[in-house]
């Protein structure tokens, strides 16, 4: 078995799925944060991205691609462009407000079963709305979409179509703070990035509480955002405590 065959089974594994999973989420935090005043043109990009990405999902275009790959690279580009339009159009304290009443749609949602239902009526659209990784090399994005078309997301355990998911707003909230702390405190330059303290603290809450949910071994499926926001929300309030120049000026007062 050559290395590159190697590294690719090794994406199978629990372990690796984890590391690659938390990989993407990550950058998925991180970029935005860091380049956010280069981002502008993915707002005139995005209907050509997301519409033509679903295209080539649905017809698994390009054909030597697997399409999973396509599919999260869309779903990484909505990430992005979710992140910084939210994060460049919210003020600050609107920000918090939105990221704390979709924390409570998340959990409701979950707890009452609609949040899975409106996942599966998404991936059978073939819309990007997840990050997934197959469980198996012999994963088909078509018969994993005929599997959830006659039995539902249920009908993939044990399947060799089976995957892990994790839907990308548990990246896109994290992110949209950080982006929008750069109003915050005292902007440090490095070469191209420009960054303040709150915003490295934001991000980093962000990944630290997605990475507490891969790792853990939970019963049962839980809402996501209740560790990746509260991580962002408590990484932002050390921000404004480490920073001595950070004010509440963005407060509405």
């Amino acid at each position: 078995m050559s290395n590159v065959e190697s590294r690719m089974n090794y994406i199978y594994t629990q372990s690796g799925q984890r590391q690659l999973l938390l990989a993407m989420l990550t950058a998925g935090v991180v970029f935005p944060v860091l380049f956010a005043e280069f981002l502008s043109p993915v707002i005139v990009l995005s209907p050509v991205v997301v519409i033509g990405g679903t295209l080539f999902v649905r017809h698994g275009f390009p054909k030597g691609i697997p399409t999973w790959i396509t599919f999260n690279c869309v779903s990484f580009f909505i990430i992005i462009y979710a992140a910084y339009t939210i994060g460049t159009t919210l003020p600050v304290h609107l920000l918090l407000l939105f990221l704390l009443g979709l924390l409570v749609y998340d959990v409701v949602g979950v707890e009452t079963g609609k949040m899975q239902k409106m996942n599966q009526t998404m991936l059978l659209s073939g819309l990007p709305i997840v990050l997934l990784l197959p469980h198996s090399p012999e994963f088909s994005y078509d018969s994993f979409r005929d599997i959830i078309r006659e039995d539902g997301l249920e009908g993939l355990h044990g399947s060799a179509h089976g995957v892990t998911m994790l839907g990308i707003g548990d990246a896109v909230l994290p992110a949209a703070l950080g982006v929008g702390a750069g109003i915050v405190g005292t902007a440090y330059h490095f070469g191209p990035v420009t960054i303040t303290t709150v915003q490295c603290f934001a991000a980093l809450g962000g990944v630290l509480g997605l990475a507490a949910l891969i790792w853990a071994d939970l019963p049962r499926p839980i809402a996501a955002l209740t560790v990746s926001v509260p991580g962002a929300l408590l990484g932002f309030v050390v921000g404004l405590l480490v920073d001595p120049t950070a004010t509440l000026s963005w407060l509405p007062v």
